[in-house]
């Protein structure tokens, strides 16, 4: 991982995007999710992951 965004930097990421979407927002990083060795889980989130931005 070259970028490691702080806590404070995830939550105001959440925040700030429950507003305009109008519902509960979970932000979490990619990688974080790839690793995770609970394949239900893994396959879940990944499935139904929306981007917030593309860069």
């Amino acid at each position: 991982m070259d970028h490691l965004p702080s806590i404070a930097g995830l939550e105001r990421t959440r925040d700030t995007s429950e507003v305009p979407l109008g519902q509960r927002v979970d932000v979490v990083e990619r990688e974080a999710v790839e690793a995770s060795r609970n394949p239900i889980r893994r396959c879940r989130i990944l499935a139904e992951a929306r981007p917030l931005n593309a860069a």
